[in-house]
Formats: structure tokens, C-alpha cells, sequence
């Protein structure tokens, strides 16, 4: 049904990537769908085949990784923000790009965090504006490609892991404009912003896996 990709201890915890099923693969979603509990079902009556898969997919896979920290099997709401709501002593982020889901699951409950995963090529040069800060923009739209390519991918990529770490502090649609990456080799970045309180400090991470950058942030 999902096909398992990689399995990672990261600085900032378990992450697990799957392969999804193709959501016109109807056996397989209805069976991806039966792997949800309780009133995680409740929003399938609105979702598309699609929207359905990419769900349930990412409970599942969110599960698998709480599970394997020792986190009791319960149900997975949503919060007011749409994050998933974890058991307690748990953090714990969902990120799905096309057919791949992946998780990040913690017992470090002094921060928050986020996970992310595109494709790369990701963002077209069409969107970087709207993605990247004007000193980003400068670095970055004067790259050959592929360099470009995998550095707008990759900058967009840790500022969502960042944004969903960040959104439990400040509870508001945070710009890209507002956020600064600069990668560094070795799979860091050195992050530029005003918007978390002045007591959080940002770490961040990333690597490249075949098609794909995952990243994860702690805030």
C-alpha cells in the first residue's frame, strides 16, 4: 500500500519518508483510508480522492514514527491551525509533496517543530519573488542551472519547516519575505528573521534524497 523510503534519526527527530499510492488506485486508498481512526475519518466526506490520500497518508506515516517513540495509539485530530493534534509528551510535523509523505516525531517538548519535503525542481523562477527576500533573490537568480533550481527549492523548503514550528508561537500566515536562508554545507543554515520571540532560537536542517530536499526546523 505505501512503500517506505527512508528512515532517519535527525537533530530534531525521527523522520520517516513513504511512498504514497496514486489516488487512482481506488483499493489502495479505501485501504489507506480504514488505517484511520476514529474522527480522523470525518474529513474524508469532503476531500477528493487526492486530498484523501495525501490525509491519510500523512496520519498514517505520523503515526508509524509515534508509534516507534513509544507514543500510545490514539486518534490524531486537528487543531484550530490545521496541525495535527499529538499525544502528550509528543511533537510532531506532517509534510506531503505529490506522491510522498514525510513525518518527524520528537519526545522533546521544549520546542516546537516542523518538517518539509519538495520536489526539486521545485518553484518555478516565475514564483522566487514571492518566495525569497531581495538579498536571496540576488544570490540565487544568477545561479546556472540545475544550481538554481535546487538552492529555490531548497530555501523554500526550510522557510515551511520553519513557518510550521513558528506558528504555534505566533498564530498568524507568516511571508516568505520575512524569512532569510542562507545553506550551509553540511546540511545547516544560518536564519535571518524578527519574527519569533527574542528567546526562541531557530536550528534548522536539510539534505538531499534522490528528487528531493527534506528539511526540518526546531523553534
Amino acid at each position: 500500500m505505501l512503500e517506505e523510503l527512508l528512515t532517519r534519526e535527525t537533530l530534531h527527530g525521527l523522520v520517516v519518508v513513504y511512498r504514497l499510492p496514486h489516488w487512482s488506485a481506488t483499493a489502495d486508498v479505501l485501504a489507506l483510508n480504514e488505517t484511520l481512526l476514529g474522527q480522523e475519518r470525518d474529513p474524508l466526506k469532503r476531500y477528493a480522492a487526492r486530498r484523501q490520500v495525501t490525509y491519510a497518508g500523512g496520519r498514517y506515516v505520523l503515526r508509524k514514527v509515534l508509534t516507534r517513540l513509544g507514543a500510545p495509539l490514539m486518534t490524531l485530530g486537528i487543531d484550530d491551525r490545521g496541525a495535527p493534534i499529538l499525544p502528550e509528551g509528543f511533537r510532531g510535523s506532517i509534510s506531503h509533496k505529490d506522491d510522498v509523505v514525510a513525518a518527524l516525531g520528537t519526545t522533546d517538548i521544549s520546542a516546537r517543530f516542523g518538517v518539509d519535503i519538495e520536489e526539486v525542481p521545485g518553484p518555478s523562477d516565475a514564483l522566487a519573488d514571492k518566495i525569497l527576500t531581495s538579498s536571496e533573490l540576488a544570490a540565487v537568480l544568477p545561479l546556472p542551472d540545475p544550481q538554481r533550481a535546487l538552492e529555490l527549492a531548497l530555501r523554500f523548503s526550510v522557510k515551511e519547516a520553519i513557518y510550521k514550528a513558528l506558528d504555534p508561537y505566533v498564530r498568524r500566515y507568516v511571508a516568505h519575505s520575512e524569512v532569510e536562508v542562507w545553506p550551509q554545507v553540511g546540511g545547516g543554515a544560518r536564519v535571518v528573521s524578527e519574527v519569533w520571540p527574542s528567546s526562541r532560537e531557530v536550528t534548522v536542517t536539510w539534505e538531499r534524497i534522490g528528487h528531493h530536499v527534506l528539511s526540518t526546523a526546531r523553534l
